[in-house]
């Protein structure tokens, strides 16, 4: 009898622990899922601020190169008398 008793509560551990052993390797699934999720959304946020960022560069690249022409032109030299003082 008492090793009957004995039995039947081994058999419920062991199934407790099975039940155990199926819970956490779901979550564990869970868990990668969402990590994966998580990537993926940086990635995307990245490649976002990446364009951002290149649009931002393009912008001042070609601001700058508007300065640079409008700075050579107003550096050309008048030729002046001299003792007079320049002013353009």
């Amino acid at each position: 009898m008492e090793q009957e008793q004995k039995m039947e509560e081994e058999k419920l551990w062991k199934r407790k622990k099975k039940r155990g052993k199926r819970r956490n390797r779901r979550k564990k699934k869970e868990k990668e899922e969402k990590e994966k999720e998580k990537e993926k959304k940086k990635k995307k946020k990245k490649k976002k601020r990446n364009r951002r960022r290149k649009r931002r560069r393009r912008r001042r690249k070609r601001r700058r190169r508007r300065m640079r022409r409008r700075r050579r032109r107003r550096r050309r030299k008048v030729e002046k008398a001299p003792g007079v003082p320049l002013v353009n």
